[in-house]
């Protein structure tokens, strides 16, 4: 009885055994846990902003079906005379 040289066939073996494994690897998905969007508003990517021209707008603030601690918002926006700032949460 004739056994193959393995040697000579060692690199397809390896060729085989990747492409086997990487047919069976799924893809990888990230989701944030928190995404805000304003509609109407556009995004700075390099300064990682929210940029609008009025001072209406609605904010909106997505989680990933999960409790999210420690969010810190910085709003620059104008006051009443009294210093507080109207808010209408929904």
């Amino acid at each position: 009885m004739k056994f193959p040289n393995i040697r000579n066939n060692i690199g397809k073996i390896i060729v085989v055994a990747i492409a086997i494994l990487s047919l069976s690897l799924g893809t990888a998905q990230a989701i944030p846990k928190l995404q805000i969007y304003i509609p109407g508003a556009t995004y700075d990517e390099q300064t990682e902003t929210w940029i609008i021209n009025s001072y209406e707008y609605d904010l909106w603030v997505i989680g990933a079906h999960e409790d999210v601690y420690d969010i810190k918002l910085a709003l620059a926006v104008p006051s009443d005379e009294d210093g507080t700032i109207n808010v209408t949460w929904n």
